[in-house]
């Protein structure tokens, strides 16, 4: 089995420069605006894995974080965590959900940007150099960015409906029918 592809799920805090160093990591990847409509429909995703028996690794649901952890220490665990799964073979996606296990409130901007970045360029450095993909949604300044690193194809503009829909053809899988989105690959 190859690398899994990773879809990764995150929010900016509000920080002079935060952005612009996010977009120079991924400058040459396919990237998208999307507008604000809809949802990412990640519980969708959890379902049809489960029916078609893909094995998706949800780091964000893991036991090893602990709220004692800084946000830095977080990302490094659930980086290691993604890391050892891919070199392991033990999934065929990875959804990395920062928002949910991140904690923004307790940490500075600029320490919780670092963490978010920090993780996003190391996440899609090592998939892109085992063959794996990097899709990468993240809101910044109010906007959602779709990014993919690994992949040189061409997106269409959409909404938020469609992240799910464009991870799973990026996979090679159809989308279920109870999703609402459509595959943003062109």
């Amino acid at each position: 089995m190859s690398t899994p592809n990773a879809l990764v799920l995150a929010r900016l805090k509000d920080e002079p420069g935060a952005e612009a160093r996010f977009f120079a990591l991924f400058s040459g990847c396919p990237h998208v605006v999307l507008e604000d409509k809809g949802r990412i429909e990640t519980d969708l995703l959890k379902e049809y894995a489960q029916k078609i028996r893909v094995r998706l690794f949800e780091a964000a649901d893991h036991s090893f974080f602990r709220k004692r952890h800084s946000t830095g220490r977080s990302a490094r665990i659930m980086r290691d965590a993604i890391v050892d799964i891919c070199l392991l073979n033990q999934a065929d996606m990875v959804l990395a959900h920062l928002s949910e296990r991140f904690s923004p409130d307790r940490s500075s901007p600029a320490e919780y940007n670092e963490a978010v970045y920090s993780f996003s360029s190391e996440l899609s450095a090592f998939l892109a150099g085992s063959g794996g993909l990097s899709m990468f949604c993240l809101k910044m300044g109010g906007e959602y960015h779709l990014f993919l690193a690994g992949n040189s194809a061409t997106l269409a503009a959409g909404t938020l409906y469609d992240v799910i829909p464009t991870f799973l053809d990026l996979a090679g899988l159809s989308k279920p029918d109870e999703m609402k989105g459509t595959s943003l690959i062109i």
